[in-house]
């Protein structure tokens, strides 16, 4: 409203904090400008790759699944919603605020478990098939594609297994209580 103070004037502060409360009410996220042009950029280095502009528009996106699966005789509920989704491969997007190519990504693999999402998406829906398309956030807002390997799914197979399995023991079949969970280990 005064454009010609900063956001810390009085009538601005009292703005935003209505436009905040404004988006809260319907379940939206205020973003800046700024934030924006970032967004419009990194769309714009995604979308000037051949490869990508056809899995954007020949694949299912936002595609929601939801699935069963079996432990110890127990049925859990599964859910999840896959970026982009084919007939034969799952791909998701990731945002890196540091690109580095195929090294730092697998690095970032390994810190957030994408191998778990990988094998999770893929066993739901019976594919083998995974790829992560990475966009940097900062400029040149770099781009890659990389598929997993069968390795890195096994990986992933072997974590969701033991999620599913704790969840199973200490919510589902409630064999255990949760105030005994103690994780031990050496470094």
């Amino acid at each position: 409203p005064e454009k010609d103070k900063t956001m810390a004037s009085k009538a601005n502060k009292e703005w935003k904090a209505k436009q905040l409360t404004s988006a809260k009410a319907v379940d939206q996220t205020l973003i800046t400008a700024d934030e924006l042009e970032t967004i419009d950029k990194m769309i714009t280095s995604l979308t000037s790759h051949d490869e990508i502009k056809k899995m954007l528009t020949s694949c299912e996106r936002e595609k929601a699944i939801a699935w069963s699966s079996i432990v110890d005789g127990n049925t859990i509920d599964c859910k999840g919603k896959i970026d982009l989704a084919s007939f034969d491969f799952i791909a998701d997007i990731k945002t890196t605020s540091e690109f580095g190519g195929i090294d730092k990504f697998r690095y970032d693999c390994k810190k957030y478990h994408y191998d778990m999402q990988a094998a999770f998406y893929c066993d739901a829906l019976g594919l083998d098939q995974f790829k992560f398309i990475v966009v940097g956030k900062n400029e040149p807002y770099n781009v890659g594609v990389f598929d997993v390997s069968p390795e890195f799914l096994q990986s992933g197979r072997a974590k969701y297994n033991y999620a599913l399995e704790m969840y199973n023991k200490y919510f589902v079949s409630c064999e255990t209580s949760i105030d005994s969970y103690l994780e031990k280990g050496t470094l």
